[in-house]
């Protein structure tokens, strides 16, 4: 491995285990306050927002780099006891990659909140150190202060597991969001992610629909600095796709695209 490339994955250690969709790229990776199947990977408690099962496949390729490639598949469905899901996520290449599996639950807490948690299997190979497997949990809250407002908290390894690799934890991350929704085109996110002995991150997205097949986004987040762009396209009642771009100041590029196929709804 290059040294080049080795640092690089070094910048890239605490946010491995967090997956997320093309959508989410272009809106500057907000994640804690989402309803819909994006909120699989991110506050889970959303998930409870779903009228039907919903597929989300998206991969993105970090920095332009090829063995820094992050694949992720999402899968969600509603039932009388709550809302399962289930998110795989691959990270890297043939001597170093990363692998999460998450399965979550989702449940409705009265008319205003709702409560989600995952269970992650997470596995690393560093093909110059070997194997490490290690377990943990997330844990979401989402509640709903209005017909346009929803906040939401989520913590991610709230045990404090490690990797399993010296000198490597495996991060805690207390995140909180907000979805702001002033109008019926238009939908405002914002994050606090706070990474324990680390600066906390600020995350900002904005979502305008100019009808129901296009919508425009564009996000920006800190340490580092990172802006994105991206659209979204509506092809058909249930299939969407979306592309997306982002631009961190330090290591360049990230292009992203993942496609989203929601079920006829049995309602």
């Amino acid at each position: 491995m290059s040294k080049i490339l080795y640092s690089i994955l070094i910048l890239c250690i605490p946010f491995l285990a967090i997956s997320q969709s093309a959508e989410m790229l272009s809106m500057g990776e907000t994640a804690f306050a989402r309803k819909d199947i994006n909120a699989l990977f991110g506050n889970q408690a959303g998930l409870t927002s779903l009228n039907s099962s919903s597929v989300s496949v998206n991969t993105e390729r970090r920095f332009n780099i090829g063995e820094l490639s992050r694949h992720t598949v999402g899968f969600a469905t509603p039932t009388e006891a709550g809302t399962f899901g289930l998110v795989v996520n691959y990270f890297g290449f043939s001597e170093f990659n990363e692998q999460k599996i998450g399965l979550a639950y989702a449940r409705q807490l009265g008319k205003r909140f709702s409560f989600g948690a995952q269970f992650d299997y997470i596995g690393t190979r560093i093909n110059e150190f070997g194997n490490a497997n290690t377990y943990t949990v997330e844990l979401g809250i989402l509640a709903s202060i209005s017909q346009q407002m929803d906040i939401g908290a989520h913590f991610f390894n709230p045990l404090g597991v490690d990797r399993g690799i010296e000198d490597e934890p495996l991060e805690s991350i207390l995140s909180f969001g907000l979805n702001y929704r002033p109008s019926k085109n238009l939908t405002l996110l914002a994050d606090v992610e706070a990474e324990l002995d680390f600066t906390p991150r600020y995350k900002i997205g904005i979502d305008y629909s100019f009808s129901e097949i296009f919508n425009l986004r564009i996000g920006a987040h800190t340490e580092p600095t990172s802006i994105s762009l991206g659209v979204g396209l509506k092809l058909g009642d249930n299939f969407k796709i979306d592309i997306a771009t982002a631009y961190q100041t330090i290591l360049g590029i990230t292009p992203g695209i993942g496609i989203r196929y929601d079920f006829p709804s049995k309602k």
